[in-house]
């Protein structure tokens, strides 16, 4: 029942984000006279945000459902994950957005993590110390969901020995720190980690999986080509960006 409650929300955040690109495209193509408030104007780098809508649509959705089947009492339990995960993500992209554009007057920049990147600011300070607790804070969760996907596409099951749990998650962990040195600002963090992540999980992990779970031999082929390309795809974005 809880699931197809998530299924649900799944379509309706898809239709938002759906209605969030038409509208962008209307409001481009219009032309329409710039107005005076700067943070309002409309440009094409507008889209720069969608990376923030894909980061929190990605962090809530790839929570929760990995971790369901083991959570105890899971009809008590799984509404306190949710709601703190739901509130948690709402609150740093809400002040994140809000702050970025509403405190920086003339200076405000059409990339609203631009804006966020200027040291020295309470503002850019007060943000990174969040970036800081959400990170420590899911980073757990979206290394134990990774670390199922590797455990069913390697090993074909769900429980394995406890020195390859160990193994496959200091992997995970050592990747993101090595890819994590790199980043310096807020702004590169939320842009990295939304395409890096997102990328991820859209374009290998679908293609992996599917040469797991198909018998025949043409399929594998194609789930195996998929995951390259996916593979691809996320080192190209990653090294052009």
């Amino acid at each position: 029942k809880a699931l197809k409650q998530f299924q649900l929300c799944s379509y309706l955040e898809v239709l938002v984000m759906l209605s969030l690109v038409v509208a962008l495209i209307i409001a481009i193509s219009s032309k329409p006279e710039l107005p005076k408030l700067q943070p309002f104007y409309i440009h094409y780098k507008t889209l720069y945000a969608l990376p923030m809508m894909s980061h929190s649509y990605s962090s809530m959705q790839f929570s929760f459902i990995g971790i369901y089947k083991e959570v105890e009492n899971r009809e008590q339990n799984i509404f306190k994950i949710t709601v703190s995960c739901t509130i948690l993500v709402v609150v740093i992209h809400f002040s994140t957005s809000f702050l970025g554009y509403f405190t920086y007057g003339d200076q405000t920049q059409s990339n609203i993590v631009k804006n966020l990147s200027v040291d020295g600011t309470w503002v850019s300070m007060m943000i990174n110390l969040m970036m800081i607790i959400y990170v420590v804070t899911h980073s757990p969760v979206v290394v134990y969901n990774l670390r199922k996907v590797f455990e069913y596409v390697f090993f074909g099951q769900n429980m394995v020995q406890r020195k390859w749990e160990i193994a496959i998650s200091s992997s995970i962990c050592v990747f993101v720190t090595a890819v994590g040195s790199f980043i310096s600002r807020i702004d590169n963090v939320l842009d990295f980690t939304s395409s890096l992540f997102g990328g991820f999980i859209s374009l290998v992990v679908p293609g992996l999986l599917y040469s797991k779970i198909v018998v025949k031999k043409k399929e594998k082929i194609f789930g195996t080509i998929a995951a390259g390309f996916g593979s691809f795809i996320v080192v190209l974005g990653f090294v052009v960006a």
